[in-house]
């Protein structure tokens, strides 16, 4: 970024075109988990067997980091579901759809209260291993996480041991460290075998209507990089 800044080259993205999937992805994962991911494998060994451990998304706290476009988005899905909907983002300033919105350093004060942790942030200096086995060591046993962002956000391997241990119930992954490296998770990865997580791959932001979502790329990339705000 500083060599491009030192030419004048601007940088900009398509900040808010896949916010909508990436939240119905976001509550994909939620609802599996609060619903028994066991029942999927007894589906696939054909056993009619009953499960406790199912519990209800309303009335619970979601702790959103980052409330941005996904952020808003997975926010206006929670506040349906009655869930208690609190963001963290780096000012702290309140956000629509959020009850209330912690400034960045406040992220050890949200963990104990969070029953779903979704991580929603970019990758950067200040925010990756954010999440490591301190922080993890501070939510509940019954706690899930969440992470559409990128892998390196998470210590893997405290993840891993807080998973294993049942020092947290369950965790919803599309990005890990290895992902980001090599585009796919390596089958040897020990995630694989862990029954209270659900694995899918990088695209979060599929659907039947992704290129009519997709195509406001062409509107928001030159809206972001000129300021312009008659764009539709």
């Amino acid at each position: 970024m500083t060599y491009l800044a030192k030419r004048g080259i601007l940088v900009t993205n398509a900040r808010g075109s896949l916010g909508m999937p990436i939240a119905e992805d976001i509550f994909s994962k939620m609802l599996m988990l609060a619903r028994a991911p066991a029942y999927f494998r007894h589906q696939a060994a054909r056993r009619w067997q009953h499960e406790t451990g199912t519990c209800n998304l309303s009335g619970k706290t979601l702790a959103i980091v980052g409330t941005d476009d996904i952020g808003r988005e997975t926010a206006k899905r929670a506040q349906a579901m009655t869930m208690r909907v609190l963001g963290l983002n780096t000012s702290g300033q309140s956000v629509d759809g959020f009850e209330q919105v912690f400034a960045s350093d406040a992220l050890h004060s949200l963990l104990p209260i969070a029953d779903y942790l979704v991580l929603a942030c970019p990758l950067a200096e200040k925010t990756e291993g954010m999440i490591g086995a301190r922080e993890l060591a501070m939510m509940n046993p019954s706690a899930v996480v969440i992470n559409i962002a990128r892998g390196a956000l998470i210590h893997e391997e405290a993840l891993l041991a807080a998973l294993t241990s049942g020092a947290l119930y369950g965790a919803g992954l599309k990005v890990f460290v290895d992902e980001f490296a090599q585009g796919r998770l390596v089958p040897e990865s020990p995630f694989w075998d862990l029954p209270n997580v659900i694995i899918t791959p990088h695209q979060a932001g599929d659907g039947d209507q992704f290129y009519q979502h997709f195509s406001r790329i062409f509107w928001l990339t030159p809206r972001n990089l000129f300021k312009e705000t008659s764009m539709p």
